[in-house]
């Protein structure tokens, strides 16, 4: 029953992305960002959900460019060129990388990499093109709000339950699909989940005007932590400290920040578990320690292939094939998303992924201005720009101790960094035009 009921939901769906595409990028994204095929299998089963409906968008959004639905002008700015730019890098490493066609790991093969970047980046283009609305944004930035509480109960259930099956000697893996495999079986991954996701559910609850409904949602936080301290990863919590921190930083409420912050060192105390506790000791003092010793050794190795192949890289994929050949030591990943960029990439494509983050924080920045005066929509916006910001604040930081390369999450960050700035400068020429001013270009 719950098959057929899957069935009629993917033919509205793909009818509803032909006529309104953004309702097929909120799709897509979803599929992506919450992978559900993983969490109810038997129902998923091997339908290839994700590819249905990234059909019929691609499809949509052909129909709407014939018809002038779309302003491609949007698509014109730097960061976007970096991103055109770092495709062309990957691509040139998928092509001509030394180790590419030696590739033997039981992990995706380049090819398989290659075509989940076309999808990433073809879907990063259509998002900063379907989402140019605030009523969209509205929805593209709950989306993921909705992931992230679905997953903080979900990552408390498994406690609570003691369905120790989750867990890998005593860390919680995210949801395990039929065959094993799982976007969120890594620990650390599974932590990012929560880093993310944790700033949106954040300002949403701060800039409630209601208080019940304030503290109602704000109320979900402290799940959110406990949910990071099951993952045990040392990562998540860095990230956890950066996103509490840049919430301080930004905030007018220092006493609320701040009273928050002391709250979360209480909670990790009291409730952060044997586990996260013995190996956040190892953060700084990482010698004996065989998972943080692992990333060194490999970043050494990172390091080697970039002075031996700076224009390709070693190739799209070939990490692991390729650092033995560099250091002694066994095939793995470079638990690094710059490193694994650079490495296989080239140096161009590392700078790629450097000036593309510098860039979403630059343009944050720069949205601001939406508040200085009386926009339409300003205060949502300011409410999106500021949780977006500490989102990708804490991404960057976890980044630095995993390959996200693959994830969504990034250019899901980007599509809304972008779309803000559109609908702000739209918001701007309506609002001077109301008011018989004159905008200079």
């Amino acid at each position: 029953m719950a098959e057929y009921l899957l069935y009629f939901i993917i033919t509205i769906v793909s009818l509803l992305a032909i006529i309104k595409p953004w309702i097929g990028i909120l799709s897509y994204y979803l599929l992506a960002l919450m992978a559900p095929q993983n969490i109810w299998w038997w129902i998923f089963r091997d339908i290839r959900v994700s590819a249905i409906v990234a059909g019929a968008t691609i499809i949509g959004m052909l129909f709407g460019l014939i018809r002038n639905k779309f302003i491609l002008k949007h698509l014109v700015n730097g960061n976007n060129l970096l991103v055109l730019l770092l495709w062309l890098f990957i691509t040139i490493s998928f092509i001509f990388g030394p180790y590419v066609k030696s590739y033997q790991s039981e992990g995706l093969s380049p090819k398989q990499i290659y075509e989940i970047t076309n999808k990433m980046i073809l879907f990063y283009f259509l998002g900063c093109l379907a989402i140019d609305k605030i009523s969209k944004l509205r929805y593209f930035f709950y989306l993921y709000a909705f992931i992230t509480l679905y997953y903080i109960y979900w990552a408390n259930v498994q406690y609570f339950t003691s369905s120790w099956y989750q867990f890998n000697f005593g860390r919680l893996m995210g949801p395990i699909g039929m065959e094993g495999g799982s976007i969120y079986k890594d620990e650390n991954m599974f932590a990012m989940v929560f880093i993310t996701g944790l700033p949106f559910i954040y300002y949403i609850g701060i800039y409630q005007k209601h208080r019940i409904a304030k503290y109602f949602i704000l109320s979900f936080i402290p799940f959110g932590w406990h949910s990071v301290f099951l993952t045990g990863s040392r990562g998540g919590l860095l990230g956890l400290l950066c996103i509490s921190l840049v919430a301080i930083a930004k905030s007018k409420n220092k006493a609320m920040s701040i009273l928050l912050i002391l709250i979360l060192g209480l909670f990790y105390q009291l409730q952060g578990g044997d586990v996260i506790k013995d190996r956040s000791k190892y953060i700084t003092d990482y010698k004996g320690e065989g998972s943080a010793e692992m990333r060194l050794t490999a970043w050494k190795g990172g390091i080697k292939m970039i002075q031996a192949h700076p224009i390709t890289g070693v190739g799209l994929g070939s990490f692991i094939t390729a650092v033995p050949n560099f250091i002694e030591t066994s095939g793995r990943v470079a638990h690094n998303t710059f490193i694994q960029y650079v490495t296989e990439s080239g140096i161009g494509a590392g700078i790629c992924f450097i000036m593309i983050s510098i860039g979403f924080i630059k343009s944050c920045k720069k949205n601001e201005y939406v508040y200085e005066k009386d926009f339409i929509n300003s205060n949502e916006l300011r409410l999106i720009n500021e949780a977006i910001f500490a989102s990708f604040c804490g991404l960057l930081v976890v980044s630095l101790f995993l390959s996200l390369n693959t994830y969504d999450i990034y250019f899901y960050l980007l599509i809304i960094n972008k779309s803000i700035g559109s609908i702000a400068r739209q918001s701007k020429v309506q609002t001077c035009s109301q008011a018989g001013g004159v905008v200079l270009a």
